[in-house]
């Protein structure tokens, strides 16, 4: 038999004996949920959404509060000489000193404007700046436009791991069911052979036995060569079983439908190259893409243009040992003030811009060349696997035609073998013989039965149609 390899996933410890069955409709099913490759598109998808979110999130307003304690020293206004205060002004002593403020002194009497390490007590202060985007020239809505897009393309990364998974599952269960089936074969063809051993051993030992040596040695390495058959399908079983374990998270057995050719519906090649171009997710998440970039390179031009936004603030200083001047035009250490603004802000690093600009249009360019070559691409990969499943389908036929004409030798050959009625080393010789093109034309009828299956859902996953018939 040709080798399955090509058809198997790997690892190889089989399945416990209470894994249970299911049959490929729930093979497939439970791959498009649990595949490590699904599992990773849906967190990028994740990573899509939660990068739209942030992208909306800049119409809210945005700023900064600062809060901030330190020390202060013993700071008192001075009033010019001769003024005084006088219980007819109605302020009091410090009020009537802030108001008529004209210097500031220390504790030594010295001007408070000269560097001092005298400090009496804690000030401290207040600072917000909010600022509300009003208008941006297409800043924030192009970055919201070209996440949607990438949530979108997401999506479709998600269905295209899907698929790909579904494909993992069907080239296991129909390699594990052509795995058993060689089995089945290499079995059934060494329960038929062994009878034989015995009887040429024990003519042996007769006075005037009617094989030879020759015979037993023909007989043997046959039985030798299907042993070692035997042998690499097992491994292969053992590696399909793990395969479709690691696949769906648990150990699993295939239901006992027989290994059997899947019916086509019949389409030319036109007809699934069309199809194609709207149903494959890896094309609409590249015009996702295409769309996505689009919407960077605008991003990328209005960074260019001024914002429009409203501005408020809003500060609180309070250094209880300092007196404070009344005065407007001064600096004051203990203040509480508000304010807003309608703000026109232009960004002057045009030239750093325009190469982000360059850059997102090569961007832009170059997924359009993926597109192109996606397409390209995909009309390959769909000719290539109708041309498996034409070829598959005719060898299904010939090989099923090949082996009951196999069988068909193989028992006149063991009827020959019984009735004793010509040479005895022919009668080995062409049991043999027949035998081998049995097992090997059977073999073969699985492997095409195998090639066909799998090219029909290779043929389905590159055009995204179905190919067989439900």
């Amino acid at each position: 038999m040709r080798s399955l390899v090509c058809a198997l996933l790997t690892l190889a410890i089989a399945a416990p004996a209470d894994a249970r069955k299911v049959t490929l409709a729930e093979l497939i099913d439970m791959a498009r949920k649990r595949g490590a490759q699904v599992a990773i598109a849906e967190a990028q998808l994740g990573q899509s959404e939660a990068t739209l979110s942030e992208q909306k999130r800049n119409y809210a307003p945005y700023g900064d509060l600062s809060y901030y304690l330190t020390a202060a020293p013993n700071v008192q206004c001075q009033t010019p000489d001769g003024v005084m205060n006088s219980p007819s002004t109605g302020l009091t002593d410090q009020q009537f000193r802030e108001k008529n403020c004209i210097n500031t002194v220390g504790d030594t009497g010295q001007n408070i404007s000269y560097f001092s390490l005298n400090f009496a007590g804690p000030a401290m202060g207040l600072d917000i700046h909010l600022t509300q985007p009003l208008f941006t020239f297409g800043k924030i809505e192009y970055a919201v436009r070209a996440g949607k897009h990438g949530v979108n393309a997401a999506e479709h990364a998600v269905d295209a791991a899907r698929l790909d998974a579904e494909l993992l599952a069907v080239r296991g269960y129909w390699g594990l069911k052509a795995a058993q089936a060689g089995i089945a074969l290499a079995k059934d063809a060494r329960e038929q052979i062994d009878p034989w051993e015995k009887k040429i051993n024990d003519d042996l030992d007769a006075p005037k036995p009617r094989f030879s040596q020759r015979d037993l040695f023909r007989l043997k390495s046959a039985i030798g060569t299907l042993d070692n058959r035997l042998a690499d399908l097992v491994r292969l079983e053992s590696q399909a079983k793990e395969g479709l374990r690691v696949l769906v998270g648990e150990d699993i057995e295939l239901d006992d439908a027989e290994l059997d050719a899947v019916e086509v519906d019949e389409q030319p090649l036109a007809y699934y190259q069309e199809l194609a171009l709207s149903h494959r997710p890896e094309l609409r998440q590249l015009d996702e893409g295409v769309l996505a970039l689009a919407d960077v390179a605008r991003a990328r031009r209005s960074e260019m243009l001024p914002n429009l936004a409203l501005v408020a603030g809003l500060t609180y200083r309070y250094a209880p040992t300092i007196e404070d001047s009344t005065n407007a035009f001064v600096n004051h250490a203990n203040i509480f003030g508000y304010g807003g603004a309608l703000a026109l802000s232009q960004p002057l690093d045009f030239i750093q811009k325009l190469g982000h600009l360059n850059h997102a249009n090569a961007d832009a360019e170059t997924i359009l060349a993926q597109r192109r070559g996606m397409r390209d691409l995909i009309r390959f990969e769909i000719a290539r696997a109708y041309a498996d499943l034409v070829e598959a389908r005719t060898r299904v036929e010939t090989t099923h035609r090949n082996q009951r004409m196999a069988q068909g030798w193989l028992s006149s050959e063991r009827e020959k073998m019984e009735l004793g009625t010509a040479d005895p080393g022919d009668d080995v010789r062409g049991l043999v013989e027949a035998a081998r093109a049995y097992f090997e034309q059977r073999g073969a009828w699985f492997q095409a039965i195998l090639d066909k299956n799998i090219a029909a859902a290779v043929l389905r996953r590159s055009s995204g149609a179905e190919v067989t018939r439900r």
